[in-house]
């Protein structure tokens, strides 16, 4: 079985955040979970009752979480492309 991570990063804003942290507090699971909205200039969006801690670990890191955001989107549109094209 695999272990749960230590924190959840979703690409999304507000409602993505709150549907999920609804989701994992159905299941009992306590895991911090953070969303990278693209409106507002690619801002952080915490769930309720994210600790400071985490908050400021994730702040730290934000340039990188935007780089491989960024890097997976990169990447499912090149492999879309190439379904899409493979389809011809």
């Amino acid at each position: 079985e695999w272990p749960l991570p230590e924190i959840f990063l979703i690409d999304g804003g507000r409602p993505q955040v709150a549907r999920i942290s609804k989701l994992l507090a159905e299941q009992k699971i306590s895991i911090p979970l953070v969303g990278i909205s693209k409106f507002g200039g690619d801002s952080l969006v915490f769930a309720p009752g994210t600790p400071k801690n985490i908050k400021d670990l994730v702040l730290s890191l934000k340039t990188i979480l935007l780089q491989a955001r960024d890097e997976a989107h990169r990447f499912a549109n090149k492999q879309r492309l190439r379904r899409f094209s493979a389809r011809k």
